[in-house]
């Protein structure tokens, strides 16, 4: 992981939950808002007083300027990401404009969801030979495909 500062001693360290939170979520909009093509996503650590921006290495500058400017950078770490937030959500939309695709070949996507450090789309399937046909249907693109079974209630 690059960060802008080494892990351990200079964690601001156990830091309450809602502020950490709080950080989290503005981070969340604003750069989602102004910084989409670069940001990956945010990891949230109470327990070291940090958050972890991911964002894309040609998109760095601009979004460690805006870290760089806030009252609580000290709570902030940067990481790289493959891929940007925008990037994710149109493979994550596609897969799920597929689900009818999916339905009539008895194919059940148990999960969807975009990873937190911008790796890839996260997919959840019933079984083995499901993953293969997802993996196959969008090979090329950044996906993980796991197992993952409903939780029945």
């Amino acid at each position: 992981m690059n960060s802008r500062e080494p892990v351990g001693a200079s964690d601001p360290g156990p830091t309450d939950q809602n502020i950490i939170d709080h950080i989290a979520l503005e981070l969340q909009l604003i750069l989602g808002a102004h910084h989409g093509q670069g940001y990956g996503g945010v990891v949230v650590s109470a327990a070291r007083g940090v958050v972890t921006v991911y964002r894309t290495e040609e998109h760095a500058a601009g979004i460690d300027a805006v870290i760089a400017g806030r009252s609580d950078a000290r709570h902030i770490r940067v990481a790289s990401a493959r891929h940007s937030h925008a990037c994710l959500s149109e493979i994550r939309d596609r897969v799920s404009a597929d689900l009818d695709y999916w339905r009539r070949r008895g194919t059940v996507l148990t999960s969807l969801g975009i990873g937190a450090r911008g790796e890839a789309v996260d997919i959840g399937v019933e079984s083995l030979v499901e993953v293969a046909a997802v993996e196959q249907r969008y090979d090329g693109l950044p996906v993980a495909v796991t197992v993952v079974r409903p939780i029945p209630f």
